[in-house]
């Protein structure tokens, strides 16, 4: 009785006591259903119509996953490689000793109204430069699709779907 609030609710809410008790129930739509809640489980009805009209397991994957995501991951990448602005640092590890490699560390294009010293782009040394573009991350997201249906969970490296036989596995619509 003493850890109750000294003052009422306010309007529109009512204190609920032994005299004034509301009881509810959520509508139908809102009810939940199952320990970990949400909706009644079934496909929505935007896809339920996709899988229907869609001719091939490509278009409901587009569906699902439209161009304009493959684009803005191309867009992305082509922006990681070729334009943002990067030093090159040495890495160590958590006991303090170098790493082999180095990292690199994102920097402004300007410090002080001068280009940043050391700054360079991840892409710089790479003797040829490719474009990504939506048909390659297209591409890209296919081979993870054939490499987890051909290997599931084995971890294989996908160097081996173009690598011919003993060392590889042959699969001639990958190469």
């Amino acid at each position: 009785k003493e850890m109750e609030p000294a003052r009422e609710v306010h309007n529109p809410w009512q204190e609920l006591t032994a005299e004034n008790n509301i009881k509810w129930s959520p509508s139908s739509a809102d009810s939940y259903y199952g320990a970990e809640g949400g909706p009644i489980a079934g496909p929505s009805a935007a896809i339920q119509a996709a899988a229907k009209r869609a001719e091939s397991l490509a278009c409901l994957f587009l569906f699902i996953v439209p161009l304009t995501f493959f684009a803005k991951v191309a867009t992305f990448t082509n922006n990681y490689m070729y334009e943002h602005w990067v030093v090159v640092k040495e890495a160590f590890t958590v006991d303090g000793v170098k790493k082999k490699r180095s990292i690199y560390k994102d920097v402004p294009a300007l410090t002080n109204r001068r280009a940043t010293p050391g700054r360079r782009h991840r892409g710089d040394t790479e003797q040829v430069k490719f474009k990504a573009t939506q048909g390659f991350v297209l591409c890209w997201v296919g081979i993870l699709i054939l490499q987890g249906a051909h290997f599931g969970a084995d971890k294989r490296s996908s160097r081996m779907l173009w690598r011919n036989p003993p060392h590889g596995i042959s699969i001639p619509y990958v190469r």
